[in-house]
């Protein structure tokens, strides 16, 4: 699949940071926060003027009446503008307006019927399309959105990382699933990808630590809402932070590491030297579990004998207890024990198509 990196896109330097607030909700908002956001480093201004909402009381989006004011925010500051669609009528507005970059939202990318329309009103368009990751961890409608994309012609795309909608994602709102992330960028690797802490975490001081990890998985850039007073915002107010604070925030991110004060560099070397001993002993142990639940279904094949648990939720509960005694969450402690039990499962299906 043919795709132009981001450094080619002729409008923005990589990496992105494209802030602004989540919702353009009155002229003078819109226009200070965005030049907030661009004196503390945005290189891409955002606002949204349609917001897909939940529920039908909540605050839809100021709609077309925002688009003259995150233009005009965009000629103040110099910088690029973007802006999310959700159907082929948002795509010609925000054409008819200059906006310079789009996205899809997650609530979209679900639907592919959507997809395709807006992807149809993109054909022969020379305009930058971002992909954010479906609400729901399904890997093959975030790729398939890429290539409903590219089959109408669209090669100037980058992917968003803003987490997914899982029963476990505590304490951030969504799950960030760093493996499926991965994994996409296994399957598509010319697609780059902007980290969207703001939607993985849900509250303000909870970004730094997600913004740093997407930094080690080599991510072009970043999507930070910025608001002049994000409590007062009409639409996600936890998340957004100020312009102070986004300054504050890249500051830390772009910061050289430096080895913490009262530890050498060799106690640095030698706790990572520790971590990477300890998942070598966590693999070594999966390993021997799942030879021992390879045999076990072969004691079950014998006895005929479910291949299910015989209590599955008597045994997350014990499990959800004695972990907890030891200090492991009891999300992770279910997610965890979700997938040991559909590996288990796996294997010892294995086991009766070879008998």
């Amino acid at each position: 699949m043919e795709i132009i990196p981001i450094k080619d896109w002729g409008i923005a330097s990589s990496p992105l940071i494209i802030a602004g607030p989540c919702s353009a909700e009155t002229e003078k908002q819109t226009l200070e926060s965005c030049a907030g956001a661009a004196a503390a480093g945005a290189n891409v201004l955002r606002a949204g003027i349609w917001k897909p909402r939940t529920g039908p009381h909540s605050f839809q989006g100021i709609g077309e009446e925002g688009m003259p004011w995150l233009v005009q925010a965009g000629k103040d500051a110099g910088l690029p503008t973007s802006t999310e669609v959700g159907t082929a009528e948002h795509v010609e507005i925000a054409l008819k307006y200059g906006i310079d970059i789009l996205w899809i939202g997650a609530k979209t990318v679900v639907d592919p019927y959507a997809v395709e329309n807006i992807a149809a009103a993109l054909k022969g368009v020379d305009v930058p399309v971002m992909v954010k990751n479906p609400a729901t961890p399904t890997m093959s409608l975030w790729t398939g959105a890429f290539k409903r994309l590219h089959n109408q012609g669209v090669r100037k795309m980058a992917a968003i990382h803003r987490g997914f909608a899982t029963p476990y994602a505590a304490p951030f709102r969504h799950e960030p699933l760093w493996d499926m992330v991965a994994e996409f960028m296994r399957l598509m690797p010319g697609v780059e990808m902007i980290n969207d802490p703001s939607h993985i975490c849900g509250r303000r001081d909870l970004l730094l630590p997600i913004a740093r990890k997407a930094k080690s998985y080599g991510h072009h850039g970043w999507m930070i809402e910025t608001h002049t007073t994000p409590d007062e915002a009409w639409s996600d107010a936890a998340q957004q932070v100020t312009p102070e604070g986004l300054k504050t925030l890249l500051g830390k991110l772009f910061a050289e590491t430096n080895v913490p004060q009262g530890k050498t560099k060799e106690e640095v070397e030698a706790l990572w030297y520790d971590l990477n001993r300890l998942d070598g002993d966590l693999a070594e142990l999966l390993q021997q579990r799942a030879e021992v639940s390879k045999e076990l279904a072969k004691y079950k094949q014998e006895a005929g004998a479910d291949l299910m648990y015989e209590d599955w939720d008597a045994s997350l509960e014990n499990r959800i207890s004695s972990w907890g005694n030891q200090g492991i969450p009891q999300g992770l402690t279910r997610r965890i024990m979700d997938l040991i039990r559909n590996y288990d499962l796996g294997l010892q299906n294995e086991v009766l198509k070879e008998s």
